[in-house]
């Protein structure tokens, strides 16, 4: 908190117009503000520990990954990795990557990335 009251002195002194100045505390403010949101939210497809954690966009299953950790998906897609959901169709996920390939298996699109 001392280096952003610190930042905002700087800015504060230096000559420049009220709106420039403005500009800059703002992005500062919201830089701080965006580091303390908390990463799960942030995630592909957001971390979860049970099905109910599991709301609005990511709406589905609270799935185990095999890189550790949980995630959810919807239904018909399975942990690919660490954080991306492929659908659920051997073959689809890219183990070296952690991600979907982007080919077609059996009709089914493996480029489909969805939470």
């Amino acid at each position: 908190m001392n280096s952003l009251i610190d930042d905002v002195a700087r800015i504060l002194a230096m000559p420049m117009s009220r709106r420039k100045a403005f500009a800059r505390i703002a992005t500062i403010l919201g830089g701080v503000l965006l580091a303390s949101v908390p990463a799960r939210a942030i995630g592909p497809c957001g971390a979860c520990t049970v099905n109910s954690d599991c709301t609005g966009a990511a709406e589905g299953n609270c799935v185990s990954c095999p890189g550790g950790g949980k995630i959810c998906c919807r239904s018909g897609f399975v942990c690919c990795g660490t954080s991306h959901c492929c659908p659920n169709v051997n073959g689809c996920c890219n183990t070296n990557t952690g991600t979907c390939f982007a080919s077609t298996i059996g009709g089914t699109s493996c480029s489909s990335m969805s939470c």
